[in-house]
């Protein structure tokens, strides 16, 4: 069995941590609805084991895209449709430059905004600089979960000076 190959050290994928500190664990190629066992053992003074744990998990199914669309781009604005699902309650989106999807998911772009429970939004920009690259930034947040999609970007490039009707 699984728990047996665990205790004698012969399943894959086991992984040892040899400190006291907080650990993360990331199980990938897992099979959609499924459910598996993930098994802790800690041990103490002089290598005693403690009690076996038994953690059981199940995979979802992959999550509906959550998306958005550019409703238009101009000399100095742009606007954006956020598409939205029933299995995301919340959006957050940011129009950046290339380059700023760490400051975004870590929280600290300027002028990261909000949205929760929206059926449709349009996040329209103003004030932007003529013939320059920006990115829209979107995660959408899993009502189960609260867990974030992974980060969508869709770059954008506003039109030169003078080549837009005002």
């Amino acid at each position: 069995s699984d728990q047996e190959a665990f205790l004698d050290g012969t399943l894959s994928g086991i992984q040892t941590i040899t400190n006291n500190e907080e650990f993360t664990a990331t199980f990938t190629g897992l099979e959609e609805n499924t459910i598996y066992n993930v098994f802790v053992r800690g041990y103490g003074a002089n290598d005693v084991a403690g009690p076996l744990g038994t953690i059981k998990i199940k995979t979802r199914s992959p999550l509906p895209d959550a998306g958005a669309e550019i409703q238009f781009v101009a000399e100095k604005s742009a606007a954006f449709s956020i598409t939205t699902q029933l299995t995301y309650y919340k959006y957050v989106f940011a129009l950046g430059k290339p380059g700023d999807k760490k400051a975004f998911e870590d929280g600290i772009l300027e002028g990261i905004e909000e949205q929760e429970e929206i059926s449709r939004y349009t996040a329209t920009y103003f004030d932007l600089e003529a013939d320059t690259d920006y990115v829209f930034y979107l995660m959408a947040y899993d009502r189960q979960s609260n867990l974030p999609t992974e980060t969508i970007e869709i770059p954008i490039h506003t039109a030169p000076p003078g080549t837009v009707p005002a």
